[in-house]
């Protein structure tokens, strides 16, 4: 499975086109930026130098972090259709590979239309807590990338059945980080089942978040190997042996 390195912070131009030719030079072949900058201008800086910094050799996705109801929970500023628009248009002259929650998740006719406005894919429904809620989500193309979540969910039946509505809708789906542990294995399996799931999200942002830190309570975590693929457990049930003891402490 290829895993993409997700950023956790809002930051500065400089420092995510140092990460991202970091993190290509390990092997990651793919990273997801946070842009929802005081401004649009810093917005698309960032993501031009981290362009610039790995060219062709990575694919860079962003994240506006809209989705909860009162904006984003970071620095930045709440946008609204104008800005989410403009910067869509910018991001795929730029080669992102897709936009995640520009808008509020509920707000589906204006992500609806800004879907429809652009051809680099919108993705979304990290909050969306229910299996009818992506259903509609399918039925009015708010997204072309639908992001599950786990934890949100409740469970991997409902996580597999929003799969299903995904394929039959001709959608791609990624989920959502899984909490940084047991739901990362959880989707780990999943996408390694599923023919559109293209990438699994992995929150990995050193030195304040690296994935290793969420793996440490497994004695057996998969490993992002020099290639830029991890691997999905094999042993009995998720596959992984949680470290009891290591818990206790």
């Amino acid at each position: 499975v290829v895993p993409y390195a997700s950023m956790i912070l809002l930051s500065s131009p400089e420092e995510r086109a140092e990460m991202a030719l970091r993190l290509m030079e390990e092997g990651w072949k793919a990273i997801k930026i946070r842009i929802h900058h005081a401004t649009m201008a810093e917005d698309i800086r960032t993501v031009e130098m981290a362009r610039d910094a790995v060219g062709d050799g990575m694919t860079i996705t962003v994240d506006a972090n809209q989705a909860e109801s009162n904006g984003t929970w970071q620095p930045g500023i709440q946008w609204d259709y104008r800005r989410a628009a403009d910067t869509a248009l910018v991001m795929q002259d730029l080669g992102v590979y897709w936009l995640e929650e520009p808008l509020r998740g509920f707000e589906f006719d204006q992500l609806a239309q800004l879907n429809a406005s652009v051809r680099m894919p919108i993705a979304g429904g990290e909050g969306l807590p229910g299996l009818h809620d992506f259903f509609r989500a399918c039925q009015q193309n708010v997204y072309d990338i639908l992001q599950p979540e786990v934890l949100v969910l409740h469970g991997l039946t409902a996580m597999r059945k929003v799969g299903t509505l995904a394929e039959f809708h001709g959608k791609q789906i990624v989920p959502h980080n899984g909490g940084g542990n047991l739901g990362v294995i959880a989707h780990l399996h999943l996408v390694a089942s599923w023919r559109h799931a293209p990438f699994l999200e992995i929150l990995h942002d050193p030195p304040i978040g690296d994935y290793m830190q969420g793996f440490s309570i497994m004695k057996n975590p998969p490993i992002v190997d020099s290639d830029g693929l991890i691997s999905v457990p094999q042993g009995p049930g998720l596959g992984v042996e949680i470290d009891h003891d290591l818990i206790k402490t």
